[in-house]
């Protein structure tokens, strides 16, 4: 029985001969995120994660994490993490890695393991790089700072949830776009989304100027919303030739107590687009009502369904999902295909899914120099 809701659609297209954002970012950071992961007693995996415009600085050659706690305070260098250095732009051509376009963006993680001390309770991990510039949302150049918290004892030995999806860094004026972090939690917790101020340090916010906010990212004269149950965003902007930042706030809940949360801020760039249509997703077997993106189903049984891509334009298409469900099959054609395409999903629920199960999919077209794309949120709720 199908007991659905739509997530939203959004249209994202982008144009590229934007040269005044290249000469504003060219020393300046997009973002970050950090996260951990429990490895042993009292021991943890610290990654943050570093987004950079192609057309500016390069990553460093390492990074600080810091930490603090009931029981005291330290820090440890964290090393790049190998292979993480990733091209995310969400358009072909990208200025990254030599590319030809005016545009691109690109992620770097580094790792390393921390220590806390026995018995110590409610720990915040911290990195923090210069710096933001060219904002019209904020004031100056703030640093780019990021934590994640252990809500309780380390030796808990929780794992943070983390996010599948790159961040939204060019989005269009005048568009709705629709957006999904994706985050995981490795240990089945529940999750809870929110947009929140930026941060320039441990307890000190951004200075945001007159009508911007953390919950009102950009600007009081255009809406955005943020569910937090599935992280599904959906923005207006009307703000012409400008970058803002966007925070999102992911806490963490077991038996209803909260236990750890993670933030990722990046900026955003709104940008001018053509004319051209994204593609869009159908919902479950190629159903277009708001019921149709979801479905609620028994563990143990078997779950089948076929998702269409299609693009009013007849450009080619390519669908492209988070692996939301890891135990679950995404099959689709390989790069781009003629619309509409078809993707199928499968999947068998066991006892330990049980409850709401979040997947998304990005359908993208190959217009250039525009190109557009839509991200849609699927539901599969286990009983």
């Amino acid at each position: 029985m199908k007991t659905l809701q739509k997530i939203g659609t959004g249209l994202f297209c982008f144009i590229f001969l934007i040269l005044s954002y290249q000469e504003t970012k060219a020393t300046h950071v997009l973002g970050g995120t950090i996260r951990y992961e429990c490895v042993g007693p009292n021991q943890y995996e610290v990654t943050t994660t570093l987004y950079r415009d192609c057309n500016g600085i390069n990553f460093p050659g390492s990074r600080t994490i810091s930490w603090t706690g009931s029981l005291g305070s330290g820090s440890s260098t964290a090393t790049i993490v190998p292979g993480s250095r990733k091209d995310i732009t969400p358009f072909s051509p990208s200025a990254c890695n030599g590319g030809t376009g005016a545009l691109g963006a690109e992620e770097q993680s580094y790792s390393t393991i921390i220590t806390i001390l026995s018995g110590c309770t409610d720990v915040t991990f911290s990195s923090s790089v210069c710096c933001h510039g060219g904002l019209v949302s904020v004031s100056g150049s703030p640093p780019a700072y990021v934590e994640c918290k252990i809500v309780g004892p380390v030796s808990f030995c929780n794992n943070a949830p983390y996010f599948t999806n790159p961040p939204l860094i060019f989005t269009c004026i005048n568009n709705t776009f629709s957006y999904n972090p994706g985050a995981i939690d490795p240990d089945g917790d529940s999750l809870v989304y929110s947009l929140v101020d930026a941060m320039s340090s441990s307890g000190k916010l951004v200075n945001y100027m007159p009508s911007f906010s953390g919950t009102q990212p950009l600007g009081a004269s255009s809406p955005i919303t943020i569910d937090p149950l599935t992280g599904a965003i959906i923005g207006s902007p009307t703000l012409v030739g400008g970058s803002v930042l966007l925070t999102v706030f992911v806490e963490e809940y077991r038996n209803g107590i909260l236990i750890g949360s993670v933030l990722r801020s990046t900026e955003l760039m709104i940008l001018t687009c053509n004319n051209n249509q994204a593609p869009t997703m159908s919902g479950i077997n190629g159903g277009t009502a708001a019921s149709d993106y979801s479905l609620t189903t028994c563990f143990n049984s078997s779950v089948a369904f076929d998702l269409i891509g299609i693009d009013l334009d007849n450009d080619d298409i390519q669908m492209n999902w988070n692996q939301g469900i890891s135990s679950a099959s995404f099959t689709t054609g390989t790069g781009f295909s003629s619309s509409p395409d078809t993707a199928h999903f499968s999947w068998q629920p066991t006892s330990s899914h049980l409850g709401n199960n979040y997947f998304t999919v990005m359908v993208s077209d190959t217009v250039t120099p525009i190109s557009g794309y839509n991200m849609f949120t699927y539901n599969i709720n286990v009983t």
